[in-house]
């Protein structure tokens, strides 16, 4: 074969290859949400010294050609205790510009008698290029059940009783601002770097955390990512990461996933993490109560004594 026919075969043969690259990959997509898609993660890792570990997952549905909806959930594990996440978006979104909507979230932890925290707010998205820009603002409140426990414990020497009682902290009925800003860089389709600042539970955290993406099957895409939190005090800091798997109608890369499919979720416990740290631990206080002595006694040095 001449050195002229390889070039035009290998020539022919790139094209068709090329060709077939780009067919296997959906053009871009003009609606809300492209069809019933979504995602779930495992995760670990730890936040001031206590372990943290869990699963999260996010399913999204197209309702007609420009508005979706989405619903996120988290079942995890902090310190011992298991917490619970659940929220929800309502959203307009053009592929091609950006997204507004509406979210909110409730959040239970299994400590201090049930801590409950909720948030809603508005969101927004702008795409610009490789960069998408994202925040959410509104109200924030929660409170706890404050729990008292009592136990009594006779003293033969003081002839009194000796009541302990523990009392968890209180978090009250708070009711304040918050907002989650963040901006998204993507190095290539599918790895994504993010920086971000947070105001929950009335501290200012720095967010951070990258994900990179790799192709599956059958329009699935599974990522590694990684998320960390820096913020006020000596003990606001902390850092996790894990496995996650995208699952929707058709092959895309890790940017249009995130554009076209499912919006960004946030189920994150920044706010359980906040209220760890300001809440405290219990505390007990002690009283001793004089015992009656019997017939014939009195009460004397701290003893009962016969006069």
């Amino acid at each position: 074969m001449s050195f002229r026919a390889a070039l035009l075969s290998s020539t022919i043969l790139s094209a068709a290859f090329m060709g077939a690259a780009v067919a296997a990959e959906k053009p871009p997509s003009t609606t809300a949400v492209d069809g019933i898609n979504g995602k779930v993660e495992a995760l670990g890792g730890a936040y001031t010294s206590k372990g943290l570990y869990g699963a999260a997952g996010s399913l999204s549905v197209p309702l007609g050609q420009q508005f979706g909806a989405q619903i996120d959930a988290t079942a995890a594990d902090f310190n011992k205790r298991f917490f619970g996440v659940i929220g929800g978006h309502l959203f307009w979104r053009d592929p091609r510009k950006g997204l507004l909507g509406i979210t909110g979230d409730y959040l239970n932890w299994d400590q201090f008698g049930g801590v409950h925290v909720g948030h809603f707010g508005g969101e927004g998205e702008a795409y610009l290029g490789r960069v998408t820009l994202r925040g959410v603002a509104g109200v924030e409140w929660g409170n706890n059940k404050v729990v008292s426990t009592t136990g009594t414990i006779s003293t033969a020497v003081t002839g009194g009783t000796l009541f302990t009682t523990t009392t968890t902290p209180m978090l009250g009925n708070v009711s304040r601002f918050y907002d989650r800003v963040a901006v998204d860089y993507y190095f290539t389709d599918n790895w994504r770097g993010t920086i971000g600042h947070r105001y929950t539970s009335g501290t200012h955290k720095l967010t951070f955390g990258t994900e990179y993406a790799f192709a599956l099957n059958r329009g699935m895409m599974a990522s590694l990512f990684g998320e960390g939190r820096v913020g006020e005090g000596s003990k606001n800091y902390g850092v996790w990461g894990g496995l996650r798997v995208y699952f929707g109608k058709s092959d895309k890369s890790l940017i249009r996933r995130h554009r076209e499919d499912d919006p960004d979720s946030d189920t994150s416990p920044d706010s359980l993490f906040d209220i760890v740290n300001s809440m405290g631990p219990p505390t007990s206080t002690s009283n001793t109560v004089p015992t009656p002595c019997p017939p014939g006694e009195i009460f004397l040095n701290g003893s009962c004594q016969i006069p």
